[in-house]
This record gives C-alpha cells, structure tokens and sequence, in this order.
C-alpha cells in the first residue's frame, strides 16, 4: 500500500477514489427507475398532469433524503457535489412540472417555455433520472446501509 491508496497485489496502486468505491448491482436501480417511469406516466395519461405532479412530489421528497443520506455519510467530494447536482437538477424540474402541469390543467396554457413542445412531459425524466443517479452514488460510495443511520 503507498500514500495514494490501496495496493492490489500486482504492485500497482489504486487511488483513494478508486479505493472508497464498492462493487453494486445496477439492475436492480433500472427496475426501480423502469417500474416508476411506466407509473408516472401511466397515471399521467389516466388523470392527468395533477396525479404526475403528485407522484413526483413522493420521488423528489426520496431524493432529498437520498442526498440528505450521502451528505451525511459520505466523505467522497464527488459524491457529495454529484449528490448536491441531482436535487438542485430534481427540484428544478419538479418546479417547472408543477408550475407548468397545473396551470396547463387550470388555464390551457403553459406559463413556461410554451413554445417547446412536450416540454413539461420530460420532466419526470429529469426527476426520475436524478433518483437514479442518486441511487447509483449511495450505492458506490456510502459504506453504510440505509437501516444502519
């Protein structure tokens, strides 16, 4: 072992990034994210965009304790800022989702961007994209288990 990390037998080293990191199974993330993509969108062609809006607001209040989770346990720089990026990313969207989904229900209009078509309608994936990103870090670099903060 030497003062960037730890050794890996054949007498190269690995650096502290690379050493803090742990070995996860994406698959189950993608089935996670999948299932919730086919929901939202589901109950956003059933009711409307006031039931998206909802079960958006469930997925944001996940990721802000998901980043709540991996600030509080996590000593890694990148998976702190790459933690900070994802809300900021997910609340932005889920603002311009709300302000924009229910006006539209409301008005007929959308008050932001009218004139870039299916806009609104990304915004899920923007949500969505930020928990599976968020999901991804706390997997990587947070050694602890959700059930042992």
């Amino acid at each position: 072992m030497d003062e960037r990390g730890s050794g890996n037998g054949d007498g190269r080293s690995v650096t502290p990034e690379v050493a803090m990191r742990r070995y996860y199974n994406p698959l189950a993330v993608y089935f996670y994210i999948g299932v919730a993509i086919l929901l939202s969108y589901s109950l956003f062609y059933v009711f409307g965009y006031r039931a998206i809006v909802i079960v958006m607001m469930i997925f944001l209040i996940d990721a802000i304790n998901s980043t709540r989770f991996i600030l509080r346990n996590s000593d890694n720089n990148i998976a702190r800022r790459a933690a900070y990026f994802n809300v900021i990313l997910a609340i932005a969207a889920f603002v311009l989702l709300a302000v924009n989904g229910i006006t539209y229900e409301s008005q007929g209009y959308y008050p932001i961007l009218p004139h870039v078509e299916n806009f609104t309608l990304a915004m899920p994936l923007l949500i969505l994209s930020t928990e599976f990103g968020l999901r991804n870090i706390e997997s990587m670099y947070v050694q602890r288990t959700r059930s042992e903060s």
